[in-house]
């Protein structure tokens, strides 16, 4: 079954503004703005990803989706982590719970339902050229 949290796709802006852009830093800055927002601790893969992309339509992107995290994991005590999976066609971030810095009655408590552990954000590689693109380019899946 495939929930609406498993994928986010967007795309990276427009193929005029694009700039080579350290989603590394981004990243970490966005996390540093929103300090003391979350009760988790990111802890950010140091190989992530150059991407090419319009910087404040990236940026944006970023924002929302740490939000989002941030009230999705808001329960969660440990530490969430921020990783770049490889794809041809993609640059694509997980933000996932990591697992051992849960503590040990959650990690053996039965659960009524599956709670969320994993939100994936893909950014596609390819720039649209007009804004008639964006509908079918920004989806949940």
């Amino acid at each position: 079954m495939t929930n609406p949290n498993d994928l986010y796709i967007t795309f990276s802006g427009f193929a005029n503004n694009d700039q080579i852009i350290d989603s590394y830093e981004l990243i970490h800055s966005l996390i540093t703005e929103f300090g003391g927002q979350a009760t988790f601790r990111f802890l950010l893969d140091p190989t992530l990803p150059m991407i090419k992309g319009d910087p404040n339509f990236i940026s944006g992107v970023f924002k929302d989706f740490i939000l989002k995290t941030i009230v999705e994991f808001k329960h969660h005590l440990g530490i969430v982590k921020v990783v770049h999976i490889k794809d041809p066609k993609s640059w694509i971030f997980a933000f996932s719970i990591d697992q051992k810095s849960m503590p040990s009655e959650k990690q053996s408590a039965p659960e009524l339902t599956e709670p969320i552990q994993e939100f994936n954000l893909a950014i596609s590689k390819k720039a649209l050229q007009n804004l008639s693109e964006v509908p079918s380019a920004i989806a949940y899946l």
